[in-house]
């Protein structure tokens, strides 16, 4: 045993050098270490595998997994070292599966605690909980430990959770007589917080509530590490769900008597919940004021315990609402909802947080909006002793002399109110126009003030946006652009500036500057994915392919260390004992990886790396068949926020709804006709006609539920907050899917028509040249066009173009080749199929062709840019602005003029080159 012992010591020194370089993120290094390990002791097993996990960061993946397979063959001795590298080394290759198995071997040679611990963990990565339930139940057999037989219970209730009929009939009863059994064998006491948690989880999924509750409030609570607050919410869940309404409005009421308590805002909602429930199983009028009172008796004398607290006063507004539902409210005892509204005002309008608490009740003045609006207007004169509204254009700009941030939350306050009631919408041009000074103005006096200036700021991009959305002022959005590049340099510590900026920024095509925002603001994990959707088509819109490529692998790149993370934190719960947070990290990660963006960025990869990186046609053909279908694509999930940045205006909060529904549609459409262009591509590769054909229907099918759905000509979103459109339908709508469609038809026929008859079914060169040109054309035509009142920047609309055009060139490259491949065949000198090689070489030489026109295009627009910038933008209305805006978006127009002139010459230097490659 000594000589083992020393052999192991020995080997662990030798293999230090090669785990201190992997550590250290070294790959190179760890492999060269572990070569030289493998040179004196080639036996040596964990070393191999070391050497396999440096191959695989080093992106060397197929030698990498060939020493895998090679070592996993012939593997008997399943020690920790070795097991632990081949665990590192599928985590890496996002394998988690793999681990399963090498556990599942593992176990059977050496059935022990260790081994049997670790292959239950490795079912947890994946989710598998009918073998989680077998592995702790045989681990607990082998050692008898509460902890394991906890992991066996829980293991039950995720299959209940995941299949709810079967759980409802046997597996949740089946979780409860195991809680029962180890109650028992402690003789009726609770040992630990893991089993009463476990306890009171499976009692609230049979909808025992009211037990789970009684359970949590019983002395077993003693033993959670949860504050008496937090246990308090939990309980009043419980006893809602159980709709036991007593009990939970007198614990609301003692709790709320509480000056620590009256900012809880659950326990505002959960007292209204009672109290109104009560009073509507009452019949008697006088019955059901008795717990209306009983409700409001809470509110009054919370507002006298803490009168500086936001708590107490927005419970006042809630239940002025709740009553006038019910039609319970009493004016004169319970109050006046516009008297109670300006009241909140005269309190906290100096608070940011202001407008975001009142705007849940604003509606409740009904008809009484006007009221509203001159009871604010009259605090901000008392505050402020003269409103935004005193000076006129031209005066001179001393109209807000302040630098107080609590006076300037005040005119915030006041605008946001108004245009939450609509006056902006209502407002005609002129007059939106002539806000937009005025708030313009007032902002060169708070910019010492970040906060509110910030704020201010949005109000006047907004204001600016407006008039571009409903007015068609193209130059409105040019200006809200400069006047926030402006804010972002002057308000470093404000996110929601540099957030619309990325909208912006992408829906003209600059992903260069989007990716210097999104690196300011630090986006990283979750907010990928929540927040990604903002730039997420900036490269392809500004037909940058390169960018995109990176962007998009970074993001698939993200989504499996999300994925790898998650697991972690899986297991990390389970040996923890934290049975409550793992049904919720397990949707997490189910909501991850069903996200839109993750699928979304997947096939625009694909796309990409299909038309212009791979030249290899085997490879091209492997990464357009992609991975199998989505289950169901209505089932991937939307994890965008909508929520960072507040609607202007009730009207428009209903439109942003609306908006992202249907942009969560245009993306999935989107995706979808790519993968579906993509897999009828890869079956005329090498796949069978039958399935060809399917494929084709449904791309057929899905366009044309695309060119009903979308219009031609993309209609601005409700506000900057919303995702940037992909402008999908102007690339259904328009002549760039045509010559992909129609060499997919042609591709078709001849695989499926007689040897002789190929030909035929090919389009002719002089109709395929047609096709391109007609693309060509529309990118000549975009060139031509003169700025309209309407038009923003027309190059951002040229290089949209030309990226959609070029896309088609390169695939249909692409698609010639596949089709000379499946027509033809390798051997190129087969004279048998001389004719239609001929052909399909014809069809390559119109390709070439329309490359080089749109080539001659993008030259045409590169002399345009480089010979005088400031053409290709709109002029600044200097007469408009106050001399000191006028110079200030003058020197950030000449700053940002060169920042997108940059772009668009780096996209048409790229789309040139990948042209004539």
């Amino acid at each position: 045993r000594g000589l083992a012992m020393s052999a192991k010591a020995v080997e662990e020194r030798r293999l230090r050098l090669v785990y201190d370089a992997l550590d250290n993120y070294n790959a190179k290094k760890a492999l060269q270490e572990a070569d030289k390990v493998l040179k004196k002791h080639p036996n040596t097993t964990t070393a191999k595998v070391l050497r396999a996990l440096a191959l695989i960061r080093l992106e060397r993946l197929v030698e990498g997994v060939a020493v895998l397979e090679e070592v996993q063959a012939g593997l008997d001795d399943y020690d920790e070292s070795t097991l632990q590298a081949f665990v590192h080394c599928f985590k890496e290759l996002n394998q988690p599966e793999r681990i399963c198995g090498l556990y599942e071997k593992a176990a059977a040679a050496k059935p022990d605690e260790g081994v049997y611990s670790h292959l239950f963990m490795s079912y947890a990565r994946c989710c598998n909980f009918k073998d989680q339930q077998k592995t702790a139940l045989a681990l607990y057999r082998l050692q008898p430990s509460q902890p394991y037989y906890l992991w066996a219970v829980m293991s039950v209730v995720m299959q209940a959770t995941e299949n709810p009929v079967m759980g409802e009939k046997m597996l949740l009863p089946l979780a409860q007589k195991m809680l029962t059994k180890v109650h028992e064998e402690n003789k009726g006491q609770w040992k630990n917080a893991q089993e009463v948690e476990l306890s009171a989880l499976v009692m609230e999924k049979q909808g025992l509530h009211s037990a789970a509750a009684d359970l949590l409030e019983s002395s077993a609570s003693q033993l959670l590490q949860t504050s008496s607050a937090m246990l308090l919410i939990r309980v009043l869940q419980l006893r809602v769900a159980a709709k036991q309404w007593s009990t939970v409005l007198q614990q609301c009421e003692e709790s709320l008597s509480k000056q620590e308590s009256v900012d809880q805002w659950l326990l505002w909602g959960y007292l209204f919940d009672s109290s109104f429930a009560l009073a509507a199983e009452c019949t008697e009028e006088v019955e059901k004021m008795k717990f209306i009172d009983r409700a409001f008796a809470v509110v009054t004398a919370a507002c006298e315990l803490a009168p500086g607290y936001r708590g107490p006063h927005m419970a006042h507004l809630e239940f002025v609402q709740r009553a006038l539902k019910a039609g319970l409210n009493e004016k004169e005892k319970h109050g006046d909802p516009v008297s109670l509204l300006l009241s909140y005002v005269r309190r906290f309008h100096s608070r940011p947080s202001c407008f975001v608490d009142l705007v849940k009740w604003l509606h409740i003045a009904g008809d009484r909006s006007n009221e509203v609006e001159a009871g604010i207007a009259a605090v901000v004169d008392e505050t402020m002793r003269k409103t935004i509204e005193v000076a006129q254009k031209g005066e001179d700009d001393t109209d807000l002399p302040t630098t107080n941030a609590a006076e300037c939350w005040s005119i915030v306050l006041q605008e946001r109110v108004r245009r939450w009631y609509g006056r902006e919408i209502a407002a005609g041009p002129a007059e939106r126009r002539s806000r937009v000074l005025r708030l313009s103005r007032a902002l060169l006096h708070t910019k010492s003030v970040q906060q509110p200036a910030a704020a201010l700021a949005h109000l006047v991009a907004e204001g600016l946006y407006l008039n571009y959305r409903m007015d068609g002022d193209g130059r409105s959005l040019y200006e809200a652009l400069l006047l926030l590049e402006t804010a972002a340099r002057n308000w470093q510590e404000d996110h929601l500036t540099r957030l619309v900026l990325m909208h912006i920024y992408t829906l003209f095509g600059i992903p260069s500057r989007m990716r210097q925002l999104s690196e300011q603001l630090d986006i990283k994990m979750v907010q990928r994915d929540s927040l990604g959707h903002l730039g997420f088509h900036a490269a392809e819109l500004g037909a940058q392919n390169h960018f995109g490529a990176m962007h998009y692998t970074s993001l698939g790149d993200f989504y499996d260390l999300a994925d790898r993370e998650i697991s972690e934190c899986l297991v990390t719960a389970y040996k923890n004992g934290s049975f409550t947070q793992i049904e919720g990290v397990v949707g997490m990660r189910r909501k991850m990886r069903k996200s839109i963006m993750a699928v979304a960025a997947d096939v625009a990869n694909r796309w990409i790396s299909a038309a212009f990186s791979l030249k290899v046609i085997d490879h091209v053909v492997t990464i357009m068949k992609g991975d199998d279908d989505p289950e169901e694509w209505e089932s991937l999930s939307d994890n965008r926020d909508y929520t960072i940045f507040p609607p202007a205006d009730e009207q428009l909060a209903e439109e942003i709804k609306e908006y992202a529904q249907l942009a969560r549609e245009e993306m999935m459409d989107l995706s979808r006709t790519r993968h579906l262009i993509m897999r009828v591509s890869a079956a005329v590769g090498r796949g069978s006609i039958e399935a060809g054909r399917g494929l084709f229907a449904n791309l057929n099918e899905h366009l044309q539920h695309c060119s009903k759905t979308y219009a031609a000509e993309q209609a601005p979103p409700p506000c900057l907050a919303n995702t940037p459109p992909s402008f999908l339908g102007e690339w259904v709508h328009g002549p760039f899917l045509t010559p992909i469609l129609r060499l997919l038809s042609a591709a078709l026929d001849a695989i499926e028509g007689a040897e002789e008859k190929q030909m035929e079914s090919l389009p002719k060169e002089t109709e395929l040249s047609s096709l391109l040109s007609t693309m060509v054309g529309a990118v000549s035509d975009a060139i031509n066009a003169p700025p309209t009142h309407n038009t923003v920047l027309q190059m951002s609309t040229v290089m949209r173009l030309a990226s959609r055009a070029a896309h088609s060139i390169a695939f249909c490259r692409q698609l010639l080749r596949i089709i000379t491949l499946r027509l033809v065949g390798e051997n190129q000198k087969n004279n048998a199929k001389k004719g239609v090689k001929e052909a399909l070489s014809s069809l390559v030489d119109a390709t070439k062709l329309a490359g080089c026109e749109l080539s001659d295009q993008l030259e045409r627009a590169n002399n345009k840019v480089t010979s005088n910038l400031d053409d290709c933008f709109p002029a600044i209305d200097e007469q408009f602005w106050n001399t000191e805006w006028a110079a200030l978006l003058l020197s950030e127009k000449r700053e940002t003029n060169s920042i997108i002139g940059n772009s668009w010459l780096a996209a048409i230097n790229e789309l040139q080159n990948c042209l004539r490659a």
